[in-house]
């Protein structure tokens, strides 16, 4: 291009205002913090090692003091004139220490402007270098019981703090629901403490036990001499029983099914003799009948879940070829393990199941669950130990019938819990805002 062409352009460079040139700047001061920052001379000293600028007094102390200036004095809020400002009156130990060692980076957004006010207000940076993250706030007075604040590190760790003035622990998690009838006779529901104890609660208003467990087979033909079948009762009582219709005995001490032939034989014979046999065993808490001819029905003695137990035989595929209805692996039907007998007696109906489910459930040292009626028929239960562990499952046998019965209904889990540090020491700092804040 031609010096003539450069004096014949058309561009021009348009003039700008006070306000629109301060947008650009920030403010004059900053402009001159700018340029003093630019001239002045850093000499290179490695302040990483004390020796290498520490001459007289504690080395260690240059530190210390370097660290609290900057955190005492740093501008998180300021300006970029005043960030400057206090960068140019630093000393150099404050800079290396600023720029290399404090935790600068964290959480950081730069804040723009407002143009001409001379500093710049809020405005989202998004860049990853600059001044250490802060929050501030102030207490006029203590938050109410429970309330929490959860406060995130860099690292992603996560804390829930909650007001605990009461120093009754953290929040537990809690299961309301509310009777508006009794459920039906052996109906249960099942409760998982924090510990993972599980304890089934059944309805027994006829106060005649817990629902036992049953077996029932029944036989189409006599199994081979020498056949075993064992059964255990639900205080792990064991006995085997043997096949001997010929009468020339059995193995070790089981039991001789000799009664056979005398009792009819085939399965007719077999199923009483069996039936006979078992109920002479006084250590077996286990009774047997016989519905009708080759039929056996066993029952345990004792209700609830622990009479849930194993029958074995010798030959599971030979005694089916001499069952037309096979004996099973077990027992079942036992489905709970504390009867709620008490009905009646603590006013029947809603008000008298609420109460004696209450009253049964805290009689169980080994669940850590508490229960409470606030109301006639509203049952409350609580976690004994806070935290989302307590957030446990709620079991019954038919929930739809346990609906009908219910105006608030059991719900599925316990809730409302999760895992904090409790602020329990805010009376004994002074109580009110004061307390909170120094707790």
């Amino acid at each position: 291009m031609s010096l003539k062409d450069l004096f014949e352009s058309t561009k021009v460079t348009k003039s700008g205002s006070a306000d629109e040139t301060a947008y650009e700047v920030e403010s004059e001061a900053y402009t001159d913090a700018f340029v003093q920052d630019k001239n002045e001379y850093v000499p290179p000293v490695d302040f990483s090692t004390a020796s290498n600028f520490a001459k007289y007094g504690s080395a260690a102390k240059y530190y210390e003091d370097s660290i609290q200036r900057i955190y005492s004095n740093y501008p998180y809020d300021g300006s970029k004139y005043e960030v400057l400002d206090f960068h140019n009156s630093s000393s150099y130990l404050d800079r290396w220490m600023l720029e290399y060692k404090y935790p600068r980076t964290t959480g950081y957004v730069e804040l723009g402007t407002t143009s001409g006010s001379g500093d710049w207000l809020p405005m989202v940076s998004g860049s990853a270098d600059g001044d250490p993250a802060t929050a501030t706030f102030t207490f006029s007075d203590k938050p109410n019981e429970e309330s929490w604040i959860e406060l995130t590190d860099t690292d992603g760790t996560t804390v829930r703090f909650e007001i605990d003035n009461e120093a009754d622990g953290a929040k537990k998690a809690s299961a309301t629901f509310t009777f508006s009838d009794k459920p039906n006779e052996e109906s249960w529901i099942q409760l998982v403490d924090t510990d993972g104890t599980t304890i089934r609660f059944e309805i027994d208003n006829e106060n005649d036990g817990l629902k036992k467990s049953t077996a029932t087979f029944t036989f189409s033909d006599k199994p081979n001499e020498g056949s075993t079948i064992t059964v255990v009762d639900s205080d792990g009582t064991s006995v085997t029983f043997e096949l001997d219709n010929e009468n020339d005995g059995v193995t070790g001490s089981n039991v001789a099914l000799n009664g056979i032939y005398a009792a009819g034989g085939g399965a007719t014979g077999t199923a009483t003799d069996l039936v006979a046999k078992i109920n002479a065993q006084s250590a077996l808490d286990i009774v047997a009948t016989n519905p009708s001819s080759g039929v056996v029905l066993l029952t345990q003695g004792t209700g609830g879940r622990d009479g849930n137990t194993t029958i074995t035989l010798n030959d599971s595929a030979h005694w089916d070829t001499s069952t037309s209805v096979n004996v099973p692996t077990a027992f079942a039907g036992g489905a709970a393990d504390v009867a709620l007998s008490g009905i009646s007696a603590a006013g029947g109906g809603a008000t008298g199941t609420a109460a004696d489910l209450v009253a049964k459930i805290n009689a169980q040292s080994s669940l850590d669950i508490t229960a409470t009626n606030p109301s006639s028929g509203v049952v409350l239960l609580k976690q004994g130990t806070a935290g989302t562990p307590g957030h446990t499952d709620i079991t019954l046998n038919d929930s739809s019938h346990w609906n009908t019965c219910t105006s608030a209904n059991v719900p599925a889990a316990f809730a409302g819990s999760y895992t904090a540090v409790a602020l329990s020491g805010i009376s004994a700092a002074g109580g009110g805002a004061a307390g909170t804040a120094a707790d």
